[in-house]
Order: C-alpha cells, then sequence, then structure tokens
C-alpha cells in the first residue's frame, strides 16, 4: 500500500479518520504500519488498543516524492544537486531535458520552475539542434545559472494547510 496524506479540520475529526482508517484497512486485509502526525494527541496514547501499529512523529518523512515537515505541518523540496549536467564542457538538448525529467513535483508546488525549464527547451527545439549537439554559449551559461539557482528550492518550506476554516471568515 503506498501512502495517505490528509488531514482534518480538529482533534476529533482526526482520531475518527484514524479509527476509520485502521478499521477499513484491516477489515481489507491490509495492515497499517506507520501513522505520523502532526498533532502529538493522534500519536500512540492509553487509548491505542492495537500495539502492532508504529506510531511516530519525525523531523520529516517522505511522501509523494516530497518532505513533509510535521512541525511545521509543512512540504519542502530535496532536490539533489544536478551540476553534473553542467560540469562538463558539452552541454546538450539530451542533458538538458535528462535535468528537467529529475525534477519531481507531483502536486505542482514548484510548477514556475519547471515551466521556466520548459520554456527553455521549446527554445533548443526552435534551434533545430540535434539530441548532441553542443548548446551555444550564451545558452549554456542561461542554463548552468538556472542550475545553480534550482538547488534554492530546497530553502523553501510550504504550508501544507494555506485554507482559513469556516470559523475564521
Amino acid at each position: 500500500m503506498d501512502d495517505l496524506l490528509t488531514g482534518t479540520d480538529d482533534l476529533e475529526t482526526g482520531r475518527k479518520l484514524q479509527e476509520q482508517l485502521v478499521s477499513l484497512l484491516r477489515d481489507s486485509g491490509m495492515e497499517l504500519h506507520k501513522w505520523p502526525a502532526s498533532n502529538p494527541l493522534l500519536l500512540p496514547d492509553s487509548r491505542c488498543q492495537d500495539k502492532d501499529l508504529c506510531y511516530f512523529s519525525s523531523t520529516e518523512t517522505k511522501t509523494l516524492g516530497l518532505l513533509w515537515k510535521p512541525h511545521p505541518d509543512s512540504f519542502a523540496f530535496k532536490i539533489s544537486p544536478m551540476t553534473s549536467n553542467c560540469d562538463s564542457l558539452l552541454v546538450t538538448k539530451k542533458s538538458v531535458i535528462s535535468t528537467i525529467a529529475r525534477i519531481f513535483d507531483p502536486l505542482g508546488l514548484i510548477g514556475p520552475v519547471i515551466t521556466r525549464a520548459k520554456i527553455f527547451l521549446q527554445s533548443l527545439w526552435q534551434l533545430k539542434l540535434d539530441w548532441n549537439d553542443p548548446l551555444p554559449s550564451n545558452l549554456v551559461s542561461y542554463w548552468k545559472s538556472f542550475i545553480d539557482a534550482l538547488e534554492s528550492i530546497n530553502c523553501l518550506n510550504i504550508l501544507r494547510y494555506c485554507l482559513q476554516g469556516a470559523e475564521a471568515t
């Protein structure tokens, strides 16, 4: 089974959801093995009947290709350095596509960044370069500066819950 990432507006609803998920999965012949939570009251307590469940709260949990930080309940990215495709003297359309394909953003949180890379790729197609043709020096400089800036995405923390509840309006 894969990960489920969800939330509730209050603790009681969270506890009900937790109980329902454990029961539903058990009835389906699947066992829940991990349960991270941003609220420590959803972690094991005296009400926990099932000792087989491994509840935990960690500083970071990888989910959906992102890092989820329970405190302050935010998403973060961990993009590994992509300079290997730029370190060689030869930057090609193939190496640019390879780098773009390594950026995983299933929720579209860094869509504008990926769009910038794809617009750059479109300009390479318009030049009618072959896969292994070296890029012109001005485009190599642009691409290398993009790659250098890409690592700053690791500093982003995007709050998971960004809407106000009904009581806040």
